[in-house]
């Protein structure tokens, strides 16, 4: 096999490779808004999550000034309840930014 057998072997794909790219940068920064995903440019926010068995799960959505809790699985998505957004929800899990891990641990560890 010669080097240039090789290169008609390879630059083809070194080609499509580099049309794929552009396709993929042009997608990436013309489709969303920037700083946004697909679901913050529809206004939908997930609030919290929780799996009760395997692949089905209780998800907290705010959409605009609603929220929706659903129930997940693999094969469908039921809506279990509607409200209006009166005030924020948050989760007991947040956490500060400025907390250290050390900090989350130790805080934690002794509460129950």
């Amino acid at each position: 096999m010669s080097i240039l057998e090789i290169v008609k072997m390879v630059f083809p794909l070194l080609l499509l490779m580099g049309a794929l790219g552009i396709v993929l940068w042009y997608v990436k920064r013309f489709s969303l808004p920037k700083g946004k995903s697909a679901t913050s440019a529809m206004g939908i926010k997930i609030i919290s999550s929780q799996a009760l068995m395997p692949k089905k799960q209780v998800t907290v959505i705010q959409i605009k000034d609603k929220y929706l809790v659903l129930g997940v699985s693999d094969s469908s998505i039921s809506l279990l309840k509607e409200f209006e957004a009166e005030e924020e929800i948050t989760t007991q899990h947040e956490v500060k930014e400025s907390e250290s891990f050390f900090e989350i641990f130790k805080r934690n560890l002794f509460s129950k």
